[in-house]
């Protein structure tokens, strides 16, 4: 009878261990899924609707893919550029009156403060007029086939019109002022991309600007589709420098800034 009591008890603490060892695996295996890194729902560069909820639109550049050829804070060792930036990463650049996307020799250079912040900085310096660093692999080194840009800046209700590759395109600015402080952090100002007089995309949004603005830096064919795509300098803030590249072939836009706030 005792031996049957104890063979009784043994079962059930086998059953007990059981059972907390599939509830922890389910947990585990929920924490892992959590962990992977989530892609933008939205898209700046594959809306078919130029009316659609503009709160929606918003948020969905994507960063981590562009350096700046510029100087950064570094606020911990993990951070720092020499760190991220290597040989797989290409640069947008200008050499005498041509656009190329490809590898060039840069140097990093380092300090130990910077007066503004007091932290250590690295400083990206190019052989050539470089415009972005970038690991994208939607963009294709080689000659960029590119247009001069009439019209930098666009002013809400003002328009721009091109030609690429045989066919005709405009971009169209609404939404608000960028002088217009009233709005600053409310109002959005959009530019969209009609092909043929058609819509085609939404390439910027954006609702922050304090003595700032929009520019198109450059037109051309970075993906080598045949199609255009843009190069904006679009800075939220006076003391920030931001750069957008909104890709024809790609589903998000991407992002690269730095603050140099004092």
């Amino acid at each position: 009878m005792q031996k049957l009591s104890t063979l009784f008890s043994l079962a059930i603490i086998l059953a007990f261990t059981q059972c907390n060892s599939t509830s922890n695996s389910t947990i585990n295996g929920s924490d892992s899924n959590s962990d992977s890194t989530a892609q933008p729902i939205d898209s700046l560069s594959s809306m078919e609707n130029p009316n659609m909820n503009a709160e929606n639109q918003l948020d969905s550049l994507v960063e981590g893919h562009i350096l700046l050829p510029a100087s950064y804070r570094i606020w911990k060792p993990s951070e720092a550029i020499s760190r991220i930036i290597d040989s797989t990463w290409l640069a947008l650049y200008k050499n005498g009156d041509q656009y190329f996307i490809g590898k060039i020799n840069y140097q990093i250079e380092h300090a130990a403060e910077e007066p503004c912040s007091g932290l250590p900085t690295e400083t990206i310096v190019p052989e050539y007029q470089t415009y972005a660093f970038f690991n994208l692999r939607e963009m294709k080194a080689g000659a960029i086939d590119s247009i001069s840009i009439e019209k930098p800046v666009l002013n809400p209700n003002e328009s721009s019109s091109f030609s690429f590759n045989g066919k005709k395109y405009s971009i169209k600015a609404s939404g608000r002022a960028f002088d217009d402080r009233d709005k600053n952090g409310v109002g959005v100002y959009k530019l969209e991309l009609f092909e043929d007089d058609r819509f085609a995309r939404v390439i910027l949004q954006q609702d922050q600007y304090n003595d700032t603005h929009t520019e198109i830096m450059l037109i051309g064919d970075f993906d080598k589709d045949g199609k255009p795509d843009f190069l904006f300098s679009s800075p939220r803030d006076y003391e920030e420098e931001r750069v957008i590249i909104n890709l024809s072939n790609s589903p998000y836009a991407f992002e690269g800034n730095r603050q140099f706030d004092c």
